[in-house]
C-alpha cells in the first residue's frame, strides 16, 4: 500500500484524506453494477481487480479523448472490454443495501459539488470535469 491523495481535495479541505494510507489493489467476488449513459442497469455477480497502479491504458482517460478531439487528432476506439460510457459499481461483501445507498448519495453529492476526475494529461495534472462540462486543473 502506499499514500495517494485526491487530487480534488487540498489538505485544508480534507487533511483526514491525506493522513489516511490509501489501499492500491482490491480484488475479490461481489455484487456488480454496470449503469450506461441510457439509464440502463445489469446486476452481475462476478470477479473484481482493480489495480491503482500502473496505469496501464492512460490514452484511455477521458481528458486524452477530449483534449484529441478539441485538437482534431483523431480518437482512438475503445476496445470492447473498455467501460466506454458506463458506470461501474462494486459492492464489498461488508456493505448493506444502508450503507450503498448512503456511500452513492456520497459520491453523487461530491461529484456535483467538486467535478469528476477525469485522468491524467501529458503534463501529471489532474484535470476535473465539472457538472458544465468545463474542465479545470489540467
Amino acid at each position: 500500500m502506499s499514500k495517494h491523495t485526491d487530487p480534488r481535495r487540498s489538505p485544508s479541505r480534507s487533511a483526514k484524506w491525506v493522513e489516511e494510507e490509501w489501499q492500491d489493489v482490491f480484488q475479490g467476488t461481489g455484487s456488480i453494477y454496470a449503469v450506461d449513459t441510457t439509464g440502463h442497469i445489469d446486476c452481475i455477480l462476478g470477479d473484481y481487480l482493480v489495480e491503482a497502479e500502473p496505469e496501464t491504458w492512460p490514452k484511455q482517460y477521458r481528458a486524452n479523448r477530449l483534449r484529441r478531439a478539441r485538437e482534431s487528432r483523431p480518437v482512438p476506439k475503445l476496445p470492447k472490454t473498455s467501460l466506454g460510457d458506463k458506470v461501474m459499481i462494486v459492492f464489498g461483501p461488508e456493505v448493506s443495501a444502508r450503507q450503498a445507498a448512503s456511500a452513492l448519495k456520497r459520491v453523487l453529492t461530491d461529484i456535483s459539488k467538486s467535478g469528476l476526475l477525469i485522468g491524467r494529461d501529458e503534463e501529471e495534472n489532474c484535470p476535473i470535469e465539472r457538472l458544465d462540462g468545463s474542465i479545470s486543473g489540467g
